[in-house]
């Protein structure tokens, strides 16, 4: 993949119109927020480098943002519109270089200035929580004593001596993409494996200028000499250290199908999917890897997902994608007290530091990048060694949430891993956060699957009478039928991982609303655990007058005055409103 437009916004709600920041009260929110982070020696002098124009542009007199580097290391990047909160990004180690910028950086600042811009141009105003954070931008300050956790990656790059065995292309030297070099950092975090195994398949593509070229392969099997591998190359390391990453980040760049060209040609167009599927099946990391797209999720169950895998010592991989399709990979590997993470964009550690993703846009502004986010957890050695189940894709025909209702689905490629599988096949049912809650098919029994020897399974479902609107069904398997997993899945293929079960149609068809007169309760009869809340048709708050017992929810109309009400039921993503008047 070679470009990425992601803004990382900070932007809260707008209520009504903002005010341009010019560069002495950028500097004077800079220095105050260092003022309460780690700071460094020498009294945080700030020296302005970019305010976001592009080569060959007059900067603006309100830019969108000012970046300042701190004398010593580091750096902070102020936004230039009082309508979005005051710090935007950090570090107290990197410094901040706009010419060279990588990709991936350069597209991420792009869509920043834009989205200010946008908010600009509509004259919006700072809402009562960002106005307070302009006043007091130390609050969010997150130095190490703060609560911030950086687990050591790598500061390796995708050219110089990173890029080394990278074939020629065109009359230039290629380089091995951002999705080889994100890949290569978490191999080098974890020292895995001693060495690949397998043959890496050939391939052809046309290159930036047209060309046809095949790009052969060859058999993974060399040591990785890992403690050769420094998490900083200076140029002066021995030949043995610097064959050792370049041979590492070739096997990579094969691995992913790279594109062979320049970067000025546009890189390698890889695939963060191939490199998931490459790690499980040739470089012994765990099957288990996930895929997780942020779509409308806010920002806290976000970053928590994020936060567990940097608590669990698991960088991971982030992804973001325009409408347009265009896509960078970079590396998380810590976050701080704020909910910001820490990025390795992979480019010999130049701007790494702490970046929001906290994209709240306003509603008018034309872009929201944060639905385009997605991370890879798991990312771990296979420790596993028993027999497991794979899969490319899984269908369902006629599917219905309708309680006892049944449905026939199907499972695509099984095949084996870890060595021959006999146990038992079934469709999971699974919750909004991953957790297998019981099969919801016939168990059936498998003997003797061989890797390689694909096949596919049809189940029938039979929907439980109690399922929830976010539940998914997947192929989960089993070696004795009473302890189950979740089958594997190969992302590489690009097929369907799970299926929605319920729906908004699960949350409405079993809600029931009645009211007695002779005791004038209102009863409302939904699922368990439900979240609720009673509103006047004004918006106040009136929840003291209901109670609730397992998904059963008891209004006293005699605690409440004449009027309009609103009772709001959610679950997940899912609401549905039930409106009545006294």
């Amino acid at each position: 993949m070679k470009r990425l437009l992601l803004a990382a916004l900070l932007l809260l709600p707008v209520f009504a119109f903002a005010d341009g920041v010019k560069l002495d009260k950028a500097q004077e929110t800079a220095q105050r927020f260092l003022g309460a982070g780690a700071t460094k020696a020498g009294g945080n002098m700030l020296q302005l480098v970019w305010r976001g124009e592009k080569p060959g542009e007059t900067p603006m007199a309100q830019p969108a943002f000012y970046v300042f580097n701190i004398e010593g290391g580091g750096f902070v990047i102020v936004a230039g519109d009082d309508a979005v909160n005051p710090i935007l990004a950090y570090s107290y180690e990197n410094s901040f270089r706009s010419e060279g910028m990588p990709d991936n950086l350069a597209a991420w600042m792009d869509g920043l200035r834009e989205t200010i811009l946008g908010v600009r141009a509509q004259g919006m105003k700072p809402s009562p929580a960002t106005a307070a954070r302009w006043q007091n931008p130390a609050a969010t300050a997150s130095g190490p004593a703060r609560g911030s956790i950086t687990l050591a990656t790598a500061n390796w790059g995708q050219d110089g001596i990173f890029g080394a065995k990278c074939p020629g292309v065109d009359t230039e030297q290629s380089v091995t993409g951002c999705v080889a070099a994100a890949t290569a950092i978490i191999m080098r975090y974890h020292k895995h494996p001693e060495k690949g195994s397998g043959v890496l398949p050939s391939y052809t593509y046309a290159t930036a200028k047209g060309t046809s070229r095949t790009q052969p392969g060859h058999a993974l099997g060399a040591t990785y000499d890992w403690d050769n591998m420094p998490l900083t190359y200076t140029g002066a390391e021995s030949s043995a250290q610097k064959d050792a990453v370049a041979n590492l980040l070739f096997d990579i760049a094969v691995m992913v199908h790279a594109r062979f060209n320049s970067a000025a040609n546009g890189g390698t167009n890889a695939l963060t999917s191939d490199a998931r599927a490459g790690l499980v099946n040739y470089m012994g990391y765990d099957p288990g890897i996930q895929r997780i797209a942020r779509g409308a999720t806010a920002l806290t169950p976000w970053f928590s997902q994020i936060q567990a895998e940097i608590d669990a010592g698991r960088p991971l991989i982030y992804e973001a994608q325009d409408p347009g399709g265009a896509s960078h990979v970079f590396v998380v590997d810590g976050y701080d007290a704020s909910n910001n993470i820490r990025i390795n964009w992979g480019w010999t550690g130049m701007a790494n530091g702490f970046y929001s993703v906290d994209n709240l846009v306003p509603s008018g502004v034309p872009r929201n990048y944060s639905q385009n986010h997605v991370i890879y957890i798991g990312l771990k050695p296979n420790t596993d060694t028993n027999p497991a189940l794979i899969y490319s894709r899984f269908n369902a025909y006629n599917r219905s949430s309708a309680p006892g209702a049944t449905f026939n689905t199907r499972a695509f490629d099984v095949t084996a891993l870890n060595g021959a599988f006999t146990g038992y096949y079934a469709v999971g049912r699974f919750d909004k956060d991953g957790e297998f809650k019981e099969i919801v098919s016939e168990p059936q029994a498998l003997n003797n699957i061989q890797p390689g020897a694909k096949s596919t399974i049809e189940a029938t479902v039979t929907v439980p009478d109690l399922i929830y609107p976010d539940d998914m069904i997947r192929p989960v398997y089993s070696a004795d039928a009473k302890t189950w997993k979740r089958m594997y899945f190969d992302a590489a293929a690009g097929g369907t991982e799970a299926i929605l079960l319920g729906g908004i149609e699960i949350l409405t068809d079993r809600t029931d609303f009645e009211y007695d007169a002779a005791s004038g309760k209102i009863v409302v009869t939904t699922l368990p655990g439900v979240a609720w809340k009673l509103r006047t048709g004004g918006g106040t708050d009136k929840s003291a007058a209901v109670s609730a017992d397992n998904g059963v929810l008891t209004i006293y109309t005699s605690a409440l005055d004449a009027g309009r009400y609103v009772l709001t039921l959610t679950v997940g993503d899912y609401t549905k409103t039930l409106a009545f008047t006294l």
